[in-house]
């Protein structure tokens, strides 16, 4: 259109890159751009922000340069630079590439514009990612300083979960306490990471202090996941496994909320490393029989696991048994309740007696080395069902 004497309206260059952005040919729209730039076609917003995404996707980071450069001495409305930052904030989050999330908010700041609480949270989580849990803090810090924005609770929130990673049970209750001391109200993801940390240090006494501070809350209504959540942090440690037990008998009529498969294997968990096989079996009847929910393929390892220290082999039968009809629902896609969280924490399951954490190769109560289910990675239930079949076979191998 250019060499005709034909000058192309913005419409017609935003469809040009919309279709470079949407094939991913960064090469060629900044061929595109650069034509426009030397004869003179002004560039639309549009542009830029298809360019950011294409570059920043790209690892083009040179040419992004350029265009960066452009943007800086056109005339725009703080709006428009502050989405092409943001932009290439969500790319190289998309990437994983957090030290790029964080260097595109200061260069957004440089250039005046005020980043949004948005790009902001996404960089964050993009740290928490990678595990990069001090660049978090440092970069929270940093932009307090900054005095653009006030944190919310969220942000707050991310900086709780980054010490509750690391088991830094005082950074954690340091930056729950700042949430009041801003003005605002905790969420209920601040108090279940609470709990979550409170578990990793088998502070169960303290989960209690802050279940008694969640239900003071007067906003904020206890929910599945966060009491699940509570319930591990008590099952962490033996000394509290009763206070564990009452809040399982007490979750319907003090919080309105119903346990869930999830709730049980906690405590089945507990029992299984008390090795008390009649109280782990008592469990297990109660999740089926009086809560009616299908068991995990958890919760058959944990009693399994019970069972097999104490050497109480007559239930292996009943399990053998659900664990081939919860394997029918698994393998047909069937994942409700046994899929673990679809309303609250996963309980996390220990190594073998004489493993190591994970599995490992040590001889174990089970015989083996089998590894327990891992519950930092992601829930896969056919893996699950593998671990108890194991746990299974070896207890069934015990028994003669």
């Amino acid at each position: 259109m250019v060499h005709w004497g034909v000058r192309p309206d913005s419409k017609a260059i935003n469809q040009v890159m919309a279709c470079c952005e949407k094939k991913g040919r960064g090469e060629e729209a900044m061929r595109l751009f650069l034509f426009m730039r030397d004869h003179g076609v002004e560039v639309p917003p549009l542009t830029y922000w298809a360019l950011a995404s294409l570059l920043s996707c790209g690892g083009r980071w040179e040419d992004f340069k350029i265009v960066e450069e452009d943007l800086r001495k056109r005339d725009f409305p703080e709006s428009i630079k502050e989405r092409f930052y943001s932009t290439a904030v969500v790319a190289r989050s998309g990437a994983r590439d957090w030290k790029g999330s964080l260097d595109m908010l200061r260069r957004m700041r440089e250039c005046g514009a005020v980043p949004s609480i948005r790009g902001f949270t996404t960089a964050l989580s993009t740290c928490m990612a990678a595990g990069a849990y001090q660049a978090v803090r440092d970069f929270v810090e940093e932009v307090q300083g900054w005095a653009i924005f006030d944190l919310d609770v969220a942000t707050y929130n991310v900086v709780i979960n980054s010490y509750a990673s690391e088991r830094d049970l005082e950074g954690a209750l340091a930056w729950f306490e700042k949430i009041y001391e801003a003005g605002l109200r905790p969420s209920l993801i601040s108090y279940s990471t609470i709990f979550k940390v409170c578990a990793s240090t088998k502070r169960g006494d303290l989960a209690l202090t802050f279940l008694d501070r969640l239900v003071r809350e007067e906003d904020l209504q206890p929910s599945l996941v966060t009491l699940n959540h509570a319930l591990q942090a008590l099952t962490a440690s033996q000394e509290h496994f009763d206070d564990a037990r009452r809040l399982l008998e007490t979750m319907e009529a003090r919080f309105g909320v119903a346990p869930n498969a999830s709730t049980y294997t906690s405590l089945l968990r507990a029992a299984s490393e008390k090795g008390d096989a009649r109280l782990a079996l008592e469990l297990y009847h109660r999740m089926k029989d009086v809560a009616v929910l299908a068991p995990e393929p958890r919760s058959i390892w944990e009693v399994t696991v019970a069972c097999t220290k104490s050497r109480f082999f007559e239930p292996l039968e009943e399990l053998v048994d659900d664990l081939m009809a919860l394997s029918e629902k698994v393998l047909a896609g069937d994942r409700q309740d046994h899929v673990g969280p679809a309303g609250g924490a996963v309980a996390s399951v220990p190594a073998l007696p004489g493993t190591s954490e994970g599995g490992g190769s040590g001889e174990g109560a089970l015989g083996g080395g089998v590894p327990p289910p891992n519950s930092s990675r992601k829930y896969d239930p056919t893996r699950s069902l593998l671990y108890a079949y194991s746990a299974l076979m070896s207890g069934l191998e015990k028994a003669g």
